[in-house]
């Protein structure tokens, strides 16, 4: 049996400990700099002042300056390349103690017996010398140490041995001062070690956290691609469904209990559609092919459509819906903001059980808001933020379908979202909700025109009409070949562009109109097909693009294509008014 390859197992990153050394020697490195300077200034200057013999100044001095450059091409070979090996430090303590002993021999190479001036000045600066060393060293106590420990205690012995009680006791403060001084470096170093670790807690936090947001986008993306994968799956069955659906109906007008199956059929397909549909609006918006085209427009005709459409059904629950409406202009998306406050009224009138629903306006400074009153059972305060989720629904364990699919909401605030509007609830639990969208006022102008409808146009360019259709799947294409026959149509049906450009060269007929795929499985998209035919034929032939696919990337190339879309399932009348406006007026944009 071959053996299994070594695999190389990622190499552990450094420690706390090895951070916290890294972060102090750092730090040594860094004041180094002005340390040198300052000491070799100092050791120049002590040099020149006392008065002992040039040769014992000359060769000190000497000394310092060879400590003070080893130092120097230390922090610099530091610089050029800074790591965590604990050498550094280490280094830079033998560097702190060589410059300790140089310091401390100067306490007894320049001291000047019987001249209590000049041993002051000596004392003055071995001590600023080690005061300095709290602020420069204290990040790594052994440096530290290093440096105060063989510095002062020369200067103590030379004060002590002079039989003048002065000088015994300067020897005796000299001692004390590096003892107070050891404190206070031990004391900095604990107050520098505990900011350096929470430091590094921070960044571990931190690093930590981001961890987590990127698993939580790999699995909102991972869930993004089921979704998608799956809402393409099921769509197309439940598109033929729809079609084979219709086909049925013409067949069964005189069998009241077949039509009246096929009415359920119809109806249970509706729901699954208004469910893919939900589904598409948020990958649009996801997706960025939604753009939010907002202009100057009045509330009023927006309220006043919402109210006709939604009275009578919320009739039928034995609910009023009142609207009080307002003069006032806002700076919005009109079909943006309709369908958002269409998807309020929607919600509200499906968890009111009695009394009913007032959709007003309120002013509030700048801004308008528009807000949605209701009777129903409220939201608990813990549920505020959770309700915006996808499929969240606080009382529907069971999924009933006439309660909603939980994705109203989330869709309004994605709108919002996309718009720059406000989204706000206010909830009383068992006492009725209020949603409102805030929007800025503006001044009157032009208002803003709905797209012409293609609804009524006639359908007579139908009639014989040659429609080419390019589906990979048998069932899908069986199934747009009765509904197209239906209409009137002659089809030619084919699995992709090779198939297609064959069976036309066979027939010698351009078709009218194609009607297409978006996702083949040859390596050619349903655009790039309409392409090929065009060029191929050489003439701009209408053509609808076919999708069931909501992955925001897929949602973007199609609807960025300039192609008429239809998202299956497709309704056969919807089929049949699109189909009609294309050849009668050429492209028409279709979402």
């Amino acid at each position: 049996m071959p053996s299994a390859p070594n695999v190389a197992s990622p190499s552990p990153g450094p420690t706390r400990e090895q951070r916290q050394l890294a972060e102090q020697t750092a730090l040594l490195y860094r004041n180094a700099p002005v340390t040198l300077g300052a000491s070799i200034v100092m050791a120049a200057i002590l040099a020149a002042a006392i008065p002992v013999a040039p040769r014992v100044r000359i060769a000190w001095l000497v000394a310092m300056i060879l400590v003070t450059a080893a130092r120097g091409l230390l922090v610099l070979r530091y610089q050029r390349r800074p790591a965590e090996d604990p050498r550094w430090a280490r280094r830079s303590a033998l560097g702190s103690l060589a410059a300790g002993v140089a310091w401390g021999s100067a306490g007894i190479l320049l001291y000047v017996p019987g001249s209590l001036a000049y041993q002051l000045l000596l004392w003055f600066t071995l001590l600023g010398m080690a005061s300095s060393s709290v602020y420069a060293l204290t990040a790594y106590l052994p440096a530290f140490y290093a440096f105060l420990l063989s510095s002062l205690p020369p200067a103590a012995m030379a004060q002590a041995f002079d039989s003048d009680r002065v000088h015994r006791i300067l020897a005796a403060m000299t001692v004390l001062y590096a003892a107070a001084t050891a404190a206070f470096g031990w004391n900095l170093h604990r107050l520098l070690v505990e900011s350096m670790l929470q430091r590094l807690e921070n960044l571990d936090l931190i690093a930590q956290l981001q961890r987590e947001k990127d698993l939580a986008e790999q699995a909102d993306a991972s869930k993004s691609r089921f979704l998608a994968a799956a809402s393409h799956d099921l769509r197309q069955p439940v598109h033929a469904i729809a079609l084979f659906a219709e086909q049925l109906h013409g067949e069964i007008e005189d069998r009241p209990k077949a039509r009246q199956v096929v009415e359920y059929i119809e109806r249970s397909i509706d729901e699954m559609g208004g469910l893919f549909n939900a589904l598409l609006d948020i990958s649009r918006l996801d997706s960025g092919v939604v753009a939010a085209r907002c202009v100057a427009m009045p509330v009023r005709p927006v309220l006043e459509r919402i109210h006709i459409l939604f009275r009578p059904i919320a009739a039928d629950r034995g609910l009023q819906l009142r609207v009080r409406s307002s003069p006032a202009w806002v700076e919005a998306d009109p079909v943006l903001f309709e369908q958002a406050l269409a998807n309020l009224v929607s919600n509200a009138i499906k968890f009111t059980a009695s009394g009913g629903v007032v959709i007003g306006c309120r002013r509030r400074s700048a801004s308008l808001s528009v807000q949605v009153w209701d009777t129903g059972c409220g939201i608990a305060p813990r549920h505020h933020s959770q309700i915006f989720e996808e499929f969240f629904q606080i009382d529907n364990p069971e999924r009933d379908r006439a309660k909603g699919l939980g994705l109203g909401l989330s869709i309004v605030q994605r709108i919002a979202r996309l718009m720059g509007a406000t989204l706000a609830v206010r909830s009383v639990e068992g006492r009725g909700s209020m949603f409102s969208i805030s929007m800025p006022q503006t001044a009157s102008g032009q208002p803003a025109t709905a797209p012409a409808t293609t609804a009524g146009l006639p359908a007579t360019r139908l009639r014989d009409a040659l429609i080419a259709v390019v589906d990979d799947e048998a069932v899908i294409q069986h199934a747009l070949r009765g509904a197209l026959e239906r209409f009137g149509c002659r089809v030619i049906c084919a699995c992709g562009g090779d198939d297609l450009l064959a069976a036309l060269a066979h027939c010698g007929e351009t078709p009218a109109a194609l009607i297409t795929d978006y996702r083949l499985r040859a390596d050619e998209d349903g655009i790039t097909l309409v392409r090929r035919l065009r060029q191929t034929i050489g003439a701009e032939i209408p053509a609808i693009l076919v999708t069931g696919d909501t992955a925001p990337e897929r949602v973007r190339e199609a609807e960025t294509s300039g192609l008429p879309i239809l998202h299956k399932p497709i309704a056969p009348a919807r089929l049949r008014s699109v189909l009609n406006a294309i050849l009668s007026e050429g492209e028409v944009t279709v979402q």
